[in-house]
């Protein structure tokens, strides 16, 4: 496994000043295919910097790669997008 392959994961922290308490909070981007690893247990898609599935048969051929949504978050109208560069934006409840 590439530590650059890893899954998206964000952090909230938030510092409330009436209750003058600090909270903290973080998650995995559940992606599909987050959730298709997660429920295997085991690797099912190749990634970008080499982690990908074992075995020769189940990588032949298999040019398309995971959408870790790990690069960086971004709020567009309404929504928290969780980006990756090569693949399409994921939407996150913040909250």
């Amino acid at each position: 496994k590439n530590a650059l392959d890893g899954d998206g994961h964000i952090i909230k922290f938030v510092i409330d000043g009436t209750t003058q308490r600090a909270h903290f909070s973080n998650k995995f981007i559940h992606t599909e295919q987050y959730a298709a690893e997660e429920a295997e247990g085991k690797i099912l898609f190749r990634n970008t910097f080499g982690t990908q599935p074992p075995g020769l048969l189940n990588n032949l051929f298999r040019m398309g790669v995971k959408n870790n949504a790990n690069t960086n978050i971004q709020f567009f109208g309404e929504r928290l997008l969780a980006l990756w560069e090569a693949g399409l934006p994921h939407a996150i409840n913040p909250w």
